[in-house]
This record gives C-alpha cells, sequence and structure tokens, in this order.
C-alpha cells in the first residue's frame, strides 16, 4: 500500500521560516513513512505557485496513490493507510477534521527534536476553529482522478484560492470527498496575507469553479 503512495510537498525555499519547517517535515516522512516516495515541488520565483509546485511534482512521481500534503504539517501515519483503504469506495479523501496549531514555542522546540511519531516533547496546541470545514493541508487522490481533473490550475499564484478550486473539481467531476476522522498539526509561522496583490485575482478565479460545466470549461481552458 504505502510502496504505492507518493508524498506530494510544495514548497518554496525562500522563507528561511518555512524552510527549517520544511527539512523537519520531509525528516519525519523519512523516519516514519520509509516505504513511501517522496516527491518535493520546489518553486521558488516569487509569488509562489502552489499549483506549479504540485503539478512537477506529480510529473515526476511514480504513486498510484497521491498524498498533497502542505510543508508545515505532520500527522499519525496511519491516516495515510486508512485514506488508503477509503478510496476503495470514495473518489478522494480529507484525513482530517480537527487541526491543532502549534504555538511557536512548541514549533521552535520540536523542529530541534528527531522526527518520529509519537513526537518526543509535549506540544502547546489550539484547535483550528474552522478545522472540519477546511478541504487543503492535506488530500489523498488516485493518479487517475488527479488527472482527470488536470491537476492544480497553474492560473492561481500568490496566495488563496487554489485549494479549493482543486477540490471544486474534483467534487464535480469525480465525486464528493470522504472526510476522516483524525488531527494534523499545523507548525507555526507568520501567517499569510489576504492582502496579497493576487488574492483577489485569486477569489474571481476561484469562483468560476461554480458548477460541473463551468468546471469543465476552464480545465478546457488550461489546456490550450
Amino acid at each position: 500500500m504505502l510502496d504505492k503512495t507518493s508524498i506530494i510537498i510544495p514548497i518554496s525555499l525562500n522563507d528561511e521560516i518555512r524552510a527549517k519547517l520544511f527539512r523537519w517535515v520531509k525528516s519525519f516522512y523519512e523516519n516514519v513513512m520509509p516505504e513511501v516516495e517522496l516527491c518535493i515541488g520546489v518553486a521558488n520565483e516569487k509569488p509562489f505557485s502552489k499549483a506549479k509546485a504540485i503539478n512537477e511534482a506529480v510529473r515526476s512521481s511514480k504513486g498510484q496513490y497521491l498524498v498533497l500534503a502542505d510543508a508545515d504539517i505532520f500527522y499519525n501515519p496511519k491516516l495515510i493507510e486508512k485514506s488508503i483503504e477509503a478510496l476503495a469506495e470514495h473518489p478522494w479523501v480529507i484525513p482530517y477534521n480537527e487541526v491543532l496549531n502549534v504555538h511557536r514555542g512548541s514549533t521552535d522546540e520540536l523542529i530541534q527534536t528527531e522526527p518520529q511519531w509519537p513526537v518526543s516533547i509535549e506540544l502547546d496546541t489550539r484547535p483550528r476553529t474552522h478545522g472540519p470545514r477546511l478541504r487543503g493541508g492535506i488530500n489523498i487522490v488516485t493518479r487517475e482522478n488527479f488527472d482527470l481533473v488536470g491537476g492544480f490550475d497553474e492560473r492561481f499564484t500568490g496566495w488563496g484560492g487554489e485549494d479549493d478550486a482543486f477540490a471544486s473539481s474534483l467534487n464535480h467531476l469525480c465525486g464528493h470527498y470522504k472526510r476522516l476522522e483524525g488531527t494534523i498539526y499545523h507548525l507555526w509561522h507568520p501567517a499569510n496575507n489576504s492582502s496579497d496583490e493576487n488574492y483577489k485575482a485569486n477569489i474571481e478565479l476561484l469562483k468560476r469553479y461554480s458548477n460541473k460545466e463551468a468546471v469543465l470549461e476552464e480545465i478546457r481552458k488550461r489546456e490550450k
């Protein structure tokens, strides 16, 4: 199962704080899930394109199952196994219903430790109140369904919109996701800013992903 799985992590290494988190997270996968293929999508141009980084990493991957995971989260590796099992009956999976934000002090302390599960220190965390509604962070999908929706829309640049557009594409063309009970841990870093100059354009683009016909039209535009 895990030997047919590719972990896809998009990252920009321009931000040293996020780069430090990424190095710890990368080691976490290497230590606790050595069977998986780890594929890193690095996009250092500005503004950062998460969509482009994911698509490039997927193109270099070989796994039947794709775990699309942010570079600042970690979780019980059993969630991946449960998610892959759920893909037998569902088109894609969101493996959590709780997000715990790790406070800055705990984040600083944790990334000095050897990555393992369970982690070796007690974490100071705070629940993210809208965690049960989030659709990004980590998604598990078959390669077939990722390809069916054309991957991520690389017209999204900067912050916002790309995860929701991808989710809408999968929901409309492949079927609705299955959410599992599980917890993911989000490491502290300075917050993204919704005043990003690309944010407004991203939200306008996201509005086009409103129904099946609209999604198909947007995919056709991207393929031209």
